[in-house]
């Protein structure tokens, strides 16, 4: 948790944060809600002085009025989901500049309780992030999202033991643009893959073959395709290609070839 969450307050000084980070992952949702929350303390910026402690339990008891946790309402709208108009009712608090804070953060655990026409709703507005704000969400699975808002926000997955290291090619499919081509990529790179003992160089080009065909897949999805691939045969050349502290979209071309072929040799 600590590599990720350095990665993160890094990106952020440096101005290379974006406003909207969905979190997922085995990670128990405790963990991660106090990762998001450390997190805001330094997003923030707050005016009044808190110690960090102090800063954990006033946030997480809902007394900081520019970090906000949308939970499930039942008195006033349901117990099961969380609805569109909760969704809409941020549209008055993300207008207004933070209130004693340098940005607001709005902290949505378990998003996979919204309702399809609450995450309509959210798609809005992480089309036109609001300045000033960080919207963050928090699920199991991405596969419960739109894949539209999954494309809008920093993915990062969290990991609960370092055997859980690397997410499940199944879970980020839903995200793709054609999840049958993927799985067919998938399987022709994951057969070359098996028969790595022979033909090492010859392999090697004929996996750049299959990526420079023209298909409906981006270059970045199929080498992330091509990643999720190599887990299964060479699991630490994928373990270095994704990487808990980086986003899968940004590996390069580069990246694959040197680790495929890498491993050939080793």
């Amino acid at each position: 948790m600590a590599g990720v969450l350095e990665q993160l307050i890094k990106a952020a000084h440096n101005g290379r944060l974006p406003h909207a980070i969905l979190l997922w992952g085995p990670m128990p949702r405790d963990e991660k809600t106090t990762l998001v929350i450390e997190l805001s303390r330094h997003l923030m910026g707050l005016r009044r002085k808190l110690t960090k402690k102090d800063f954990h339990r006033q946030a997480a008891d809902g007394l900081i009025i520019d970090f906000k946790m949308l939970q499930l309402d039942e008195k006033r709208f349901s117990k099961e989901s969380l609805t569109v108009e909760q969704i809409e009712e941020l549209d008055q608090e993300l207008a207004l500049y933070p209130f004693e804070s340098v940005n607001r953060v709005v902290y949505i655990p378990n998003a996979s309780l919204m309702t399809p026409q609450a995450q309509n709703s959210l798609l809005k507005k992480l089309e036109e992030p609001p300045a000033n704000n960080y919207l963050i969400l928090e699920v199991y699975k991405p596969r419960s999202l739109l894949r539209t808002i999954l494309s809008r926000c920093l993915v990062l997955y969290l990991s609960k033991t370092e055997k859980d290291a690397i997410p499940q090619f199944e879970d980020y499919l839903p995200s793709l643009s054609n999840p049958d081509e993927a799985q067919k990529l998938s399987s022709k790179v994951a057969g070359l893959l098996a028969t790595m003992e022979t033909g090492r160089a010859a392999m090697l080009s004929e996996i750049k073959d299959l990526i420079s065909e023209r298909t409906p897949l981006s270059d970045e999805e199929k080498i992330l395709v091509c990643a999720f691939a190599l887990k299964e045969h060479r699991p630490a050349a994928a373990r270095a290609m994704i990487s808990l502290n980086d986003n899968p979209q940004k590996l390069s071309l580069d990246a694959l070839y040197y680790s495929i072929s890498n491993e050939m040799v080793n």
